[in-house]
């Protein structure tokens, strides 16, 4: 039998982690990131509580404060980690979107030309810049044995991007 943990508990409640995990491209899993973050809140919250209690102990105040001062922090924090994730994943988006132009150009042109689907992959990911190293992992994912169809399905479904996610859907289909 095994024991539910509390960092389960909260992964439970979080069912969109894993993905927001993987656009975000940390390496974590979402029970592994949930432990940390609920640990550093910990941390952070302890700190915090210290500095609050000599407060109010200069102050001359009801020591009974530190308990909900404790929890909201710890809770303000956990929040904290769980936005640093969109905020990462609104980065590579804006990062990608300005380059996703060129990107497709390139492929466009390739494709056009008479290259292979594959070939026109993998010369626009030799090429600069965020989104051709996303193009890259697809390459990546091809020579894993992934079927192309399904790379470019899981690329398009894990795209921070909305402009790139529709330039993969053409190229798919």
């Amino acid at each position: 039998m095994t024991k539910i943990t509390f960092a389960d508990r909260v992964v439970s409640y979080l069912p969109q982690l894993r993905d927001k995990l993987r656009m975000a491209h940390l390496p974590d899993s979402p029970k592994r990131y949930v432990k940390k973050s609920l640990n550093s809140a910990a941390l952070y919250a302890a700190l915090f509580t210290i500095l609050f209690f000599l407060v109010l102990q200069k102050a001359r105040l009801s020591k009974f404060l530190l308990a909900p001062i404790f929890i909201m922090i710890f809770i303000l924090f956990f929040q904290y980690s769980l936005i640093k994730i969109k905020a990462k994943i609104k980065k590579r988006e804006h990062d990608i979107d300005r380059e996703v132009v060129f990107v497709g150009r390139y492929m466009l042109v390739k494709l056009y030309s008479g290259r292979p689907l594959l070939n026109a992959l993998i010369e626009t990911a030799d090429s600069r810049g965020i989104a051709s190293k996303y193009i890259k992992e697809i390459v990546d994912d091809i020579g894993t044995g992934t079927p192309i169809e399904n790379a470019l399905n899981k690329a398009a479904l894990y795209s921070p991007s909305d402009k790139l996610r529709k330039i993969l859907f053409h190229i798919n289909n």
